[in-house]
């Protein structure tokens, strides 16, 4: 049986592809993942908002006791990259008929991920869902330079 940890985190997916997949050419799975772990970690996203030197809204930034509760760095990205979690999750909301998978391997919503998510971003507390929105908008801008902020953030994070 999945906690509701584990169920909460499937739908933050769901809601990071439908954020993602707003771009033509769907949600790249690195970034799916990219995403829900600095949405999981705040001590890497305030990094990561450094090193990209991109800004979100002050309110939807963590906070310093948010960032320092977390988690040992390497531990975390063990923990959250893992096949054994993030790949089964994608796998159920696939086969529950959430997402689907393009021809290149992109993710995007179907039909039915589109309600689900709309009913999530109804009941997600405002400032996770301003987080993810901006996360998502910054991330469409330049992937490239995303991933690379993130890749810095996290060897920031590990020293």
């Amino acid at each position: 049986m999945r906690s509701d940890r584990e169920r909460w985190r499937e739908a933050r997916l769901l809601l990071i592809v439908s954020a993602l997949s707003e771009r033509d050419s769907g949600a790249e799975a690195v970034d799916v993942f990219a995403l829900d772990f600095l949405l999981q970690h705040p001590s890497l996203l305030r990094a990561f908002l450094r090193s990209s030197k991109l800004e979100l809204p002050a309110n939807v930034v963590p906070s310093e006791v948010e960032a320092e509760s977390s988690e040992e760095a390497l531990l975390r990205w063990k923990r959250s990259v893992s096949a054994r979690i993030l790949a089964p999750m994608v796998g159920r909301l696939i086969a529950r008929g959430l997402i689907r998978r393009r021809p290149r391997g992109q993710f995007e919503l179907a039909i039915r991920g589109e309600e689900v998510a709309k009913q999530l971003r109804q009941v997600t507390g405002g400032m996770e869902r301003e987080r993810l929105a901006g996360l998502a908008a910054l991330l469409a801008m330049d992937p490239r330079a995303a991933r690379q902020s993130l890749l810095a953030a996290l060897a920031e994070g590990s020293n």
